[in-house]
C-alpha cells in the first residue's frame, strides 16, 4: 500500500492527472510481457481547450507542447 501511495505521488509530481495500477497475473501470457503489474497514467487536457473556449490554433498548439513536455518526463 505504501509503495502504491509513494508511486502515485511521484507520478503525479511529474505531471500526471490520474494514475492507476493493475494486477496482470491473469492476463494471457504474451500480452503482459510476463510482468505481474501495470501502471496506467493520464494527463488531462485543459477543460477550456476541450470546451472550445480557447480553440484557436495557437492556444491548442501551446497546450500540446505543454503536454508533450510532461510526457517526456515519463
Amino acid at each position: 500500500m505504501e509503495l502504491t501511495t509513494e508511486s502515485t505521488s511521484f507520478i503525479i509530481s511529474l505531471g500526471a492527472s490520474v494514475v492507476g495500477f493493475a494486477d496482470m497475473t491473469n492476463v494471457r501470457s504474451g500480452t503482459n510481457c510476463s510482468l505481474p503489474r501495470a501502471i496506467s497514467m493520464g494527463i488531462a487536457y485543459d477543460p477550456n481547450i476541450i470546451r472550445r473556449k480557447e480553440a484557436d490554433q495557437k492556444s491548442f498548439h501551446d497546450h500540446q507542447v505543454d503536454i508533450k513536455k510532461k510526457c517526456k518526463k515519463f
